[in-house]
């Protein structure tokens, strides 16, 4: 690689989006036949305003209706100068087009949210999902952010009404629903959302060897991480845990459902297919260990607003 520890989003068709933070770069990657492609730079910020040194939110997809590979980014800004210097302002956003090969500032969220360096992304039948919070710290993400690839609407959706304090919080899917997984005091929590109301599916515990919930698998089983760096795949509905035989130092912040692929990303006038595409996927060896868990009855929990609506619309 011409650049050091990018960050990923994806995978779509086999490509990644890749993110340089510290030096300024996006790219598409198919790793499948090393093929990569630069993006342009993304478009100025606003006179006297510059771009936060922070993380870019970002979302990497196909478009439902035009069959585009899109990059959704949401970034920060702050002001340089003036008595309004610095302070929180809304997120700008942007699309790229790969039939393009172009960005434009699609607008401004409706007010600042602090979305936690892509650690919590999912993207799902065209829409991305981010947790954010409303404080720039943002160490407690209380609410999340959708952004619809194919209407362009972005909306601010409200967590379950539970106690939030020293909880880790991870988005997945689960039966083709929207999931949050919350880690707290030992205890393994999920809640669905389904028509506008979360829906409390299971809770598994104690589970005091488990650090952090990082997303889900194959067969709508869930991916956690141990205290000592251990990937675990969590089955909600045998609440069996078994260990998957990874084991990194390093904090893992993302695990990608990965399917190689032939699409090409250096085509000029977009990402161009090929008639055939490799269908092979990864495969882990599996050691099964049993915990002692318990599991709660469903719970239905009516989806509370911010501004009295069910979900509000963020853009002015």
């Amino acid at each position: 690689m011409p650049f050091h520890s990018p960050y990923l989003c994806g995978p779509c068709d086999g490509i990644f989006y890749m993110y340089g933070y510290f030096y300024d770069f996006r790219a598409l990657w198919n790793p499948a036949i090393n093929e990569l492609r630069y993006l342009p730079p993304m478009p100025n910020p606003p006179s006297s305003f510059s771009y936060s040194p922070q993380y870019d939110a970002y979302g990497f997809g196909l478009h439902p209706v035009t069959k585009d590979y899109e990059v959704v980014v949401l970034k920060d800004q702050w002001r340089e100068k003036g008595e309004e210097s610095g302070g929180t302002y809304p997120l700008r956003v942007f699309v790229y087009s790969s039939s393009t090969d172009s960005w434009r500032h699609w607008g401004d969220l409706s007010r600042y949210y602090h979305l936690q360096n892509n650690k919590c992304y999912i993207c799902m039948d065209g829409v991305f999902f981010w947790l954010g919070s409303y404080e720039i710290s943002g160490i407690n993400p209380e609410v999340i952010i959708s952004f619809d690839m194919a209407t362009e609407i972005c909306q601010e959706i409200q967590q379950p009404d539970y106690c939030r304090s020293n909880d880790c919080k991870s988005l997945a899917t689960y039966h083709d629903s929207l999931a949050l997984l919350v880690l707290q005091e030992m205890f393994l929590h999920m809640w669905t959302l389904n028509e506008g109301c979360w829906i409390k599916k299971v809770s598994i515990g104690p589970l005091p060897q488990i650090a952090y919930p990082i997303g889900h698998w194959k067969s709508n089983k869930l991916i956690l991480v141990s205290v000592s760096g251990e990937l675990i795949l969590c089955d909600p509905r045998t609440q069996e845990i078994s260990g998957l035989g990874f084991t990194r130092w390093s904090r893992c912040v993302g695990v990608f459902d990965y399917k190689e692929s032939l699409v090409l990303v250096s085509n000029g006038n977009g990402c161009a297919r090929h008639n055939q595409k490799a269908d092979t996927e990864s495969n882990f060896l599996i050691s099964s260990s049993s915990f002692t868990q318990n599991a709660s009855n469903e719970e239905c929990i009516p989806m509370e607003s911010h501004h009295d609506e069910t979900i509000s619309s963020l853009f002015d």
